[in-house]
């Protein structure tokens, strides 16, 4: 984990992800979002959190497991 990262922040998070029974990871995510604006320029601490495999997002046969979809509403 990096240096920069807000441990109290971190940790509450990552502890409410795995109470709801899922596995945290962490990770610099290959791909951009608007946390761009939050997360490095103004230095807010900030989670990517969804569903789904980013690889065919954006793309033309863009989809997503609804199984996923619905464990996600759950957290």
């Amino acid at each position: 984990m990096s240096e920069e990262l807000d441990e109290g922040f971190t940790a509450l998070v990552s502890d409410s992800i795995r109470e709801c029974g899922k596995k945290v990871e962490y990770y610099a995510a290959p791909y951009g979002c608007n946390a761009l604006i939050s997360a490095a320029r103004r230095k807010v601490p900030t989670v990517i959190l969804g569903p789904g495999d980013i690889s065919p997002a954006h793309k033309p046969n863009e989809n997503i497991i609804i199984d996923e979809l619905l464990a996600a509403a759950c957290i």
